[in-house]
């Protein structure tokens, strides 16, 4: 018999966990609507957004070295079928893991191989074409960006195709996680009450300007929010069949002791939860783990509930945690104990790379607690309305998961183990004294679902007490309400986004710098498809001139010297990394040897080899040091300002390009114009010299 409980002041029918709530599929008509509707709507976003992905700015120092540098080298040897330098590339992935890099360069690959069988020739066809002409078609408004656009797609990889197809597939992961979503809130509200509300939980991902963002970049945070939302998804789908009362095993009898459990959670189930839980370790560690915290405190209340009677035998429940717990235990022995098919050497590399990074970040000043405040109510969600939204929906889920647990229903269960996740995970990052606004959006998950749920819940009251409980009238006015509230939450930003603004930053006096600040808010808490992306690199045009100048220079000495020239980098940049240069160098000069030997090389001090330092901090390197340094390269480049946003902190490198200038051991050639400061204009841009033996 249903259970009736009261809800926030209105009598709502909430089911025990039995019946409908135990069924692996929803079975009404208003289910398979519901998860229909979700599947066209990550379908029109993936085209919309991918479409549409901003290529104003290159890819900047994290992106570049953490995610594309293993995937270049991860595409060229797939081409030649060679697995065993693609085993080297994973295995150098020893800070930022490699499974998005492993699937952007095999899509990569794989793409361009279809490409070339059906468009043979030494342009590699539309699929290579594509991240050029899209962002020649973006750049078109900024003056294009001259002869770097007739090159675009003529190699076979470079920042055109690999950097651009990237960010297109990011923006597909988003328009997956959307369906993810809907289908892990779906999990969460079981049972034959109407399912529309949970549209809600997509939708805010189409109200966070973060998520938009992001996944228009190589960022990792975005992926490893779409592995999360699946393995959520299974996993809340596996406890609840686990929990579930069926019979279990030959001759079990229908409410024996211990007969509940495990039957219709099978193996495969097992095994999925655990590879997705692996495959989130090794998209980002760090996340990797708060998502493992979180399902293993699960696991324990999980365990005391079966020690007191309350679910499946204890045998049942080892032999389920087992077969989850294989596929990590498996991982994890392959990465820290013996990476095959390399050998145990790698593994201590690995543990010791493992141990810094979660040691890193500790001794940062703690970031301003005004400016986090800012990413939540802008950028986690474009408007503090809606931040009041997310938590209103948190507080609803909360109480309605607490009110019915006491009826087992499976839906509160489910919701209570996604409070324990985002709690897990939520708790760190807060509190961490090192903040950037990307670290919200691994808590995307759980926030939104348990947003939609508890939205779902107020609606099912108010709109079953008005209308009729189950009524068509009431399921039709729920498919309204999530949109409703959305729209509701994005329109007119500046009403409560300025005023949020003035509260916690303050604008300044000045009109000039007044309106940079509007500016820049405004580009933060936009939602549209083709907005601005947070690469942290160059303009689009500089950065496509200054790779254009140095591949000339390079063909130059490699004609001079008969292979392939090596060259260094005499400066400082966090928007121009050794990668995007390497990467860039070899769209144009299509060098896959010089790639492979040059561009991941690291000296014992942890630093690229052909930098000096990429860090604020002079290194104070004696002549000997610097010259032998300089001696090692074919090139040397170098430009002014040493630094794209003339940092105070890294005005030390000009001692570093005068002493070697001075030595005699080099030419200063100028090649150009280079980068420079955006405030600058393009007749003040910064200039590009080619440091040559004599």
């Amino acid at each position: 018999m249903p259970v009736a409980a009261a809800t926030w002041g209105a009598a709502v029918t909430i089911r025990p966990m039995q019946s409908d709530d135990t069924q692996d599929e929803p079975s009404t008509a208003a289910g398979r609507a519901y998860l229909a509707v979700a599947a066209l709507l990550a379908l029109v976003v993936g085209l919309l957004f991918a479409g549409s992905v901003d290529s104003s700015r290159a890819w900047g120092w994290d992106e570049s070295m953490h995610a594309g540098l293993p995937a270049a080298p991860i595409a060229l040897p797939l081409d030649a079928g060679d697995l065993g330098e693609v085993a080297e590339v994973l295995h150098g992935c020893m800070q930022y893991p490699f499974v998005w890099p492993l699937a952007v360069g095999s899509a990569f690959a794989l793409g361009r191989a279809a490409s070339e069988a059906i468009e043979p020739g030494p342009v590699t066809g539309p699929l290579a074409q594509a991240g050029g002409a899209a962002e020649g078609a973006g750049q078109a408004n900024d003056g294009g960006v001259g002869q770097a656009d007739q090159a675009a797609g003529a190699s076979d990889l470079g920042t055109r195709g690999l950097e651009h197809f990237g960010r297109r597939l990011g923006r597909w992961s988003m328009a997956l996680m959307l369906f993810g979503l809907a289908l892990l809130a779906r999990e969460c509200w079981r049972g034959t009450r109407s399912p529309w509300g949970l549209l809600l939980a997509p939708l805010l991902v189409l109200a966070s300007p973060l998520v938009i963002d992001y996944s228009g970049t190589w960022f990792l945070e975005v992926p490893f929010a779409v592995v999360a939302t699946f393995a959520l998804w299974l996993w809340l789908r596996r406890a609840r069949l686990l929990f579930a009362g069926t019979p279990v095993g030959p001759g079990a009898r229908e409410g024996a002791p211990g007969a509940q459990g495990s039957a219709a959670c099978t193996l495969g189930l097992d095994l999925g939860v655990g590879a997705l839980v692996l495959l989130a370790f090794f998209t980002k560690f760090n996340y990797g783990l708060l998502l493992g915290l979180g399902l293993a405190l699960d696991l324990l209340l999980d365990l005391v509930l079966v020690l007191r009677g309350r679910g499946p035998s204890l045998r049942s429940f080892g032999v389920a945690t087992a077969r989850l717990a294989a596929l990590p235990a498996l991982g994890f022995a392959w990465w820290f104990l013996l990476p095959l098919p390399l050998g145990s050497d790698i593994a201590a590399a690995h543990r010791a790379a493992f141990a810094d990074f979660l040691g890193g970040n500790q001794q940062l000043v703690r970031s301003d607690d005004a400016v986090r405040l800012l990413h939540w109510v802008t950028s986690f969600v474009a408007t503090p309305r809606l931040f009041v939204v997310v938590l209103v929906g948190l507080g609803l889920s909360a109480a309605f998961a607490l009110r019915q647990l006491r009826c087992g229903c499976a839906s509160a269960r489910n919701q209570l183990r996604l409070w324990l996740v985002l709690l897990a995970m939520g708790v760190p990052i807060v509190t961490h004294n090192f903040h950037l606004d990307r670290f919200l959006v691994v808590l995307v998950p759980a926030a939104f679902v348990l947003t939609a749920a508890g939205w779902s819940a107020l609606f099912a009251a108010a709109f079953g007490r008005l209308f009729g409980f189950d009524s068509p009238r009431a399921r039709q006015v729920t498919i309204l309400a999530a949109p409703l509230l959305v729209a509701a939450g994005l329109a007119f930003r500046s009403l409560d986004g300025l005023p949020a603004f003035e509260a916690l930053v303050g604008f300044q006096e000045a009109p000039e710098v007044r309106d940079y600040q509007t500016r820049a808010l405004g580009e933060r808490w936009s939602t549209n498809a083709g907005r601005k992306l947070s690469t942290a690199g160059i303009d689009r045009v500089a950065f496509e001139r200054l790779l254009d100048l140095v591949a000339g220079e390079l063909e130059a000495r490699e004609a001079e010297l008969g292979r392939p020239a090596t060259f260094a980098w005499l400066g400082i940049s966090s928007e121009l990394s050794p990668a995007a240069l390497h990467i860039g160098v070899h769209e144009r000069s299509g060098t896959p040897e010089r790639l492979r030997r040059d561009a991941a090389t690291v000296r014992p001090d942890g630093k690229p080899t052909m930098v000096v330092t990429f860090e604020g901090v002079d290194p104070g390197w004696n002549d000997d040091q610097l010259f032998a340094w300089a001696g090692s390269f074919d090139v040397v480049f170098t430009t002014t300002p040493n630094d794209v946003k003339q940092r105070r902190g890294r005005d030390f490198m000009r001692g570093y390009q005068e002493r070697l200038i001075q030595s005699s051991l080099v030419v200063p050639v100028e090649l150009g114009t280079g980068p420079g400061p955006p405030t600058r204009g393009p007749d003040r841009a910064g200039r590009l010299f080619s440091l040559r033996k004599p």
